[in-house]
C-alpha cells in the first residue's frame, strides 16, 4: 500500500491519483550508477534490514542476541563451515547423505595450540592437511567476517546493495557460457549413453564445460563491475578480471589575471539543439577572490547562442560595475575568435 502511494505521488504529485507509468518501478529504484533515480524499494529495504538483523543475531555480543543463540554451540564446524576458505565437504567431494553424519568442531582438532590430526587422515589427504597446518592458531578469539564488504561487517548499505541482481557484462556472459555449456554437455552425454550405448565419462564432460567457459572468456571484451562480488565470482572460476577503465582525468589550471584586472569565466549550455538553455559567469581578481557571479535561464536556444549570451552579459555586467579591464575566458573557441576581431559587425 505504501509503495503504491509512493508511485502515485512520483508520477502525479498526489497519493490518490493514478497515471500511466512511463518507467518501471524497479528501474526507478535502481542506484544512479545503474541508471535509476536512487529511490528505495520498500520490499528490498525490508529484506536488507532482515539480513542485517540476522548478521547481528549471529555475531553480536548484545544480551538479547546472546540469549537467543545460547543453545547453539558457537564454535566452528570442522566439516561444514568455510573456516579454511572453502568447506572441507566441498574440497573432498563428500555427498550430502554422508555429510549429515559428520559432526565435529574445529576445537576438537586443537590441543595445546597445535593441530592434532589422525595419522590415517593425514595419509589419505596430504594436501588438505598441508593447508590446515599452515593456519597459525592464535589465542585471540575468532569472529565471523562477511567477505562481500571491506570491513567484514554486514551494514545496511552492504545488505541493500546486495539485493540488486544487475550483473554487468563480463559476469553475465560468463554465467550464460556456464549454463549453456552444462546443458549442452549433459544433453550430449545422455544421447551418447542412450542411443550409442557409450559410457559417460564425468571428468571428460566436466573438462568440456570448463573448456567452453574459457573459450567464451578469451573471446569476450566486456568488463566487470568494480566490486568484491564480481571479483569473488571470477576467482572461483579461476579467471582474470577485466575492470572498467578509469575515466580520463584532465588537469585544468585556472590562470589568474594580472593585478588591477578582472577575469571572468563564462559558460552556456542547452539541453537539446535547440532546447532549454542557460548561461552564467564568475568574476575573480588576481588573488582568486570572487567579486561577482551570475546565472541566467534563457529559454529555448542553441548552445552557441547560450555561449554568446554568456559572454555578452559578462561584458555588460563588468561595464556597469566599473570594471573596464576584463579578461574573458570561454570554452567556445568561436566566441573567442569573434571577440578578438575588431569589427563593427561584432555586436
Amino acid at each position: 500500500m505504501v509503495t503504491k502511494k509512493i508511485k502515485n505521488f512520483l508520477w502525479t504529485g498526489s497519493c490518490e491519483e493514478r497515471k500511466l507509468v512511463r518507467v518501471a518501478w524497479n528501474r526507478c529504484c535502481r542506484p544512479y550508477a545503474l541508471g535509476g533515480l536512487g529511490l528505495k524499494d520498500l520490499v528490498l529495504l525490508n529484506d536488507s534490514l532482515l539480513r542485517k538483523l540476522t548478521w547481528k543475531l549471529i555475531t553480536s555480543n548484545n544480551f538479547a542476541f546472546t540469549f537467543l543463540r545460547e543453545r547453539e554451540d558457537s564454535e566452528r564446524d570442522f566439516w561444514h563451515d568455510n573456516w579454511l576458505g572453502v568447506p572441507i565437504l566441498d574440497l573432498l567431494g563428500i555427498p550430502d547423505f554422508l555429510a549429515i553424519h559428520l559432526q565435529a568442531r574445529v576445537s576438537n582438532f586443537i590441543r595445546d595450540g597445535r593441530w592434532i590430526l589422525d595419522d590415517r587422515f593425514r595419509a589419505r589427504f596430504l594436501d588438505l592437511c598441508f593447508w590446515i597446518d599452515k593456519i597459525v592458531i592464535s589465542p585471540v578469539k575468532n569472529y565471523l567476517v562477511w567477505p562481500h564488504s571491506r570491513d567484514g561487517i554486514v551494514s545496511y548499505k552492504v545488505a541493500y546493495s546486495g539485493m540488486f541482481h544487475d550483473i554487468l557484462a563480463q559476469i553475465r556472459i560468463l554465467w550464460r557460457a556456464v549454463i549453456n555449456s552444462v546443458v549442452w554437455s549433459v544433453w550430449y552425454s545422455c544421447n551418447q549413453w542412450i542411443f550409442d550405448g557409450k559410457s559417460v565419462d564425468f571428468k571428460a564432460t566436466l573438462s568440456l564445460v570448463w573448456l567452453s567457459v574459457y573459450d567464451v572468456y578469451s573471446l569476450g571484451i566486456s568488463c566487470m563491475r568494480n566490486c568484491v562480488d564480481d571479483l569473488l565470482i571470477l576467482h572461483r572460476f579461476g579467471l582474470c578480471s577485466r575492470p572498467l577503465k578509469a575515466p580520463v582525468i584532465k588537469s585544468v589550471v585556472w590562470s589568474p589575471p594580472v593585478p588591477e584586472w578582472i577575469k571572468v569565466n563564462t559558460d552556456g549550455a542547452a539541453l537539446h539543439s535547440p532546447g532549454v538553455g542557460g548561461c552564467g559567469g564568475v568574476f575573480r581578481t588576481c588573488r582568486s577572490f570572487v567579486k561577482a557571479c551570475f546565472a541566467v535561464p534563457i529559454g529555448h536556444v542553441f548552445a552557441f547562442e547560450a555561449e554568446l549570451l554568456a559572454a555578452s552579459l559578462a561584458i555588460n555586467y563588468a561595464w556597469n560595475l566599473g570594471w573596464h579591464r576584463i579578461w574573458l575566458e570561454s570554452d567556445s573557441s568561436y566566441i573567442v575568435q569573434l571577440l578578438s576581431v575588431r569589427s563593427d559587425q561584432v555586436t
